[in-house]
């Protein structure tokens, strides 16, 4: 995710690494949710995804979970059809 210009990670109070992890990658991180409970589940998939299209900077966003991964090939692909 390293070349895209925001990272945004949308957090439910993670207590593993995630956020030790994206202080080090300098991404913006957004509460799911106004609480300090910890590892929120997401019961509204559709208000998280929201959330983070209304705080991103820019018109294109990719969209990934934390189960998932970008390869060289896709980024790639995503720099072509952008630019």
């Amino acid at each position: 995710l390293l070349d895209f210009a925001e990272i945004l990670l949308i957090d439910g109070n993670s207590t593993d690494s995630t956020l030790a992890l994206a202080k080090q990658y300098n991404c913006n991180v957004i509460k799911q949710k106004d609480t300090d409970e910890k590892n929120i589940v997401i019961d509204n998939f559709s208000d998280v995804r929201n959330l983070g299209l209304r705080t991103a900077k820019f018109d294109w966003q990719l969209v990934i979970d934390s189960d998932e991964e970008v390869d060289k090939k896709l980024v790639n692909e995503i720099k072509e059809i952008v630019n």
